[in-house]
């Protein structure tokens, strides 16, 4: 987690606040190498969608459409 939150903040991305879920430490626990490569491939993979589509949700998700059945 704190690997994905740091690449979307490299990436320019607006990051969510996140208090006492001791992310920091978790990551710690885990190589540094793969800490690294969650976040490069994170700051990627937001700096491409944002420069393919406008943001139209969170992160580059798709708006949600009506339902094609009919019901509400």
């Amino acid at each position: 987690m704190w690997a994905k939150l740091s690449g979307m903040r490299a990436a320019g991305h607006p990051v969510p606040e996140v208090v006492n879920l001791r992310i920091e430490e978790m990551a710690r626990e885990c190589p540094m190498a793969a800490n690294l490569a969650e976040a490069r491939g994170t700051r990627a993979r937001v700096r491409v969608r944002v420069r393919v589509r406008v943001r139209q949700g969170r992160m580059t998700e798709p708006p949600a459409t009506p339902s094609v059945s009919g019901k509400p």
